[in-house]
């Protein structure tokens, strides 16, 4: 989340296909993550016509700030954002049992 994090500060959306970011979209869990992210309105997936053929990008809806405000568990954070940690964690001791 930290290296998705950082590539929103620098741009919105971001590319699924970006090379910088090529580990964290292959990594084993990412398909996890990234469903979580969708279904708590984090981020929206798009495709878009680029040279050659369409890419797909992810928006972000919050600023980065707002994302780790959910983590700490701020009262002031977006209830959106906070559901999304949790639902992370439960994944997260899932996995680990």
């Amino acid at each position: 989340m930290d290296e998705l994090l950082r590539a929103y500060s620098h741009a919105n959306p971001v590319c699924k296909d970006d090379p910088n970011l090529r580990w964290v979209f292959e990594d084993s869990d990412w398909g996890a993550i990234e469903r979580l992210l969708v279904e708590h309105g984090l981020v929206k997936k798009e495709t878009r016509a680029t040279s050659g053929k369409a890419k797909e990008f992810m928006r972000r809806r919050f600023r980065p700030e707002q994302i780790m405000a959910g983590l700490s568990g701020r009262a002031d954070a977006d209830p959106r954002v906070r559901s999304f940690w949790q639902a992370l964690a439960l994944k997260s001791q899932t996995d680990d049992s």
